[in-house]
């Protein structure tokens, strides 16, 4: 603001003397605004987080505002726009105004098309900077005005990442053309195909653009069917999921009919334009063949365990299993976003063995949408599952 100020007086100084020859001018610059979103305006090519701020790997739409501060009409005014900078790329170089009246501040012509404004793609590996820019201003009848303005450009590296939520599709009819199929329990069995969905939490101070994931094991027990998800940008400290949840846009593998029970340990590998390769765990676990309730020998001996909630996201209600390999006092909560307890799901002494309840949202004061954390407490242990209701 301090350097339109300096050259709009500068501007307005010289006008008289402009005026003494039958001039237009000096034309410069009295703003400029930036457009990283391609939601704004049609085919404007613009590709970013949209919040108004030049950033390492996005495409922007620069509109640079002109002034006419002379005391005649500046005819067939056009703008080039230069940089030294290595980190920036213009690709629409000249911008037409058409002719500026006296005094008259101005955007360039079609400002709802592609041509309405400076098209700048920045590198995804740029620095934070400030990087110069120089405007060559041109008018109809030879006059040539220089100005130059800087461009704030935040650089940085995504992440980390986790995964904060995933749910577990065993049955064909949770989406369209998912191709999964078993009995529907939310469990892993032998001999199901499994469709996971699954959502990413962006943790560091950088929007993770361009994220692609790719879903890896060595376990011999599953065979991977759809290995490759693409994710929309996911902004510093906020979640995303897929762009859908078809075949497209969940993960999905077979279990072998033979596949023992236990421990299955998946592998997600994480690269983009603006994060470094990382690669991801999550553990999951093969049920028992023919587990078809609790009451089925659990898998995991000599061990707590607190499974992931069935479905997570959920609307309406969810279950929540768990199991004791010794018997003691329980306290199963459920706490809010901010780590207040809000439902005693479960307690006092549990026998040795396997536990679900069912969260229903619609029971009691309701639970209004938004992130949940659900803690078994026993035996000086805590284990602790999110839920997300939609």
């Amino acid at each position: 603001m301090n350097t339109c100020l300096r050259y709009l007086l500068m501007c307005w100084g010289l006008a008289a003397l402009q005026a003494a020859f039958g001039q237009a001018g000096p034309i410069c610059i009295a703003a400029a605004v930036i457009d990283d979103d391609d939601k704004q305006f049609a085919q404007d090519m613009s590709l970013g987080n949209g919040n108004g701020q030049a950033e390492a790997g996005e495409v922007i739409r620069w509109k640079i505002f002109l002034v006419n501060a002379g005391a005649e009409v500046a005819p067939e005014v056009s703008a080039t726009l230069y940089t030294a900078s290595q980190e920036v790329a213009i690709l629409h170089t000249t911008e037409p105004y058409g002719s500026l009246l006296p005094g008259q501040l101005k955007e360039p012509i079609n400002p709802y098309s592609q041509r309405g404004g400076f098209l700048l793609s920045i590198g995804p590996l740029a620095p934070s900077d400030s990087i110069r820019f120089l405007l060559e201003i041109r008018t109809g009848d030879g006059q040539v005005f220089h100005d130059s303005l800087l461009l704030a450009v935040r650089g940085g590296r995504a992440g980390p990442f986790e995964v904060h939520t995933f749910r577990i599709d065993d049955d064909r009819d949770n989406f369209a053309f998912d191709q999964s199929a078993g009995n529907g329990d939310g469990l892993l069995q032998p001999g199901e195909t499994i469709g996971l969905p699954l959502c990413l939490a962006n943790l560091g101070d950088f929007p993770a653009i361009g994220l692609k994931t790719r879903l890896e094991s060595a376990d011999s027990r599953v065979e991977l069917l759809n290995t490759d998800i693409a994710f929309p940008i996911i902004d510093s400290g906020r979640l995303a999921w897929p762009r859908g949840l078809s075949l497209r846009y969940q993960f999905q593998f077979r279990i072998a009919d033979s596949a023992e029970a236990g421990e299955l340990l998946l592998l997600i590998h994480l690269e983009g334009i603006t994060l470094d390769d990382t690669t991801l765990s999550l553990k999951l676990y093969i049920q028992p063949a023919g587990m078809v309730s609790l009451e089925a020998a659990p898998p995991f001996a000599g061990e707590l365990h607190l499974f992931p909630p069935t479905p997570n996201p959920f609307s309406s209600t969810t279950r929540i299993s768990y199991f004791l390999p010794v018997g003691g006092d329980v306290q199963l909560w459920l706490l809010n976003h901010a780590g207040q307890q809000l439902r005693l799901l479960a307690g006092g002494y549990h026998p040795a063995g396997l536990y679900q309840v069912v969260v229903d949202s619609r029971a009691g004061p309701p639970l209004p949408r938004g992130l949940y954390l659900c803690l078994l407490q026993t035996q000086g242990q805590t284990l602790s599952r999110r839920l997300l209701r939609l």
